[in-house]
């Protein structure tokens, strides 16, 4: 299993390494996040997971960071954080009107009949 590091040569990694010069700003530890979430080996969930954690905690990344969050936090076995998350992201997404999943109709595999 290859990793996304410093050491892999992942030209995705090096290049947002490169524009984290100044810091890693939201947006940035949202593509990190997507990255590790999207290759998913090993340890990469648990530290895509972080990486969507910190993103929303610090600010400026996109909406789509509470999905991200909440899939990574499913293939890891935390299905109620996910689904928290995934709520959360629905709920931001179409705003204060009655959604699927907050009202427990939704039909998706990951959430209870």
């Amino acid at each position: 299993k290859r990793r996304l590091s410093e050491d892999s040569g992942s030209g995705e990694f090096l290049l947002l390494r490169e524009l984290a010069n100044e810091g890693w700003t939201g947006d940035l530890l949202y593509a990190r996040a997507e990255l590790y979430r999207a290759r998913g080996f090993g340890a990469d969930l648990p530290e895509a997971v972080g990486f969507y954690r910190e993103a929303l905690a610090k600010g400026g990344a996109p909406v789509e960071a509470h999905r991200g969050l909440g899939l990574a936090l499913l293939r890891t076995g935390d299905k109620p954080a996910g689904q928290a998350a995934l709520a959360e992201w629905e709920q931001k997404e179409r705003g204060p009107f009655l959604s699927p999943l907050s009202q427990g109709t939704c039909r998706l595999a990951c959430c209870p009949t």
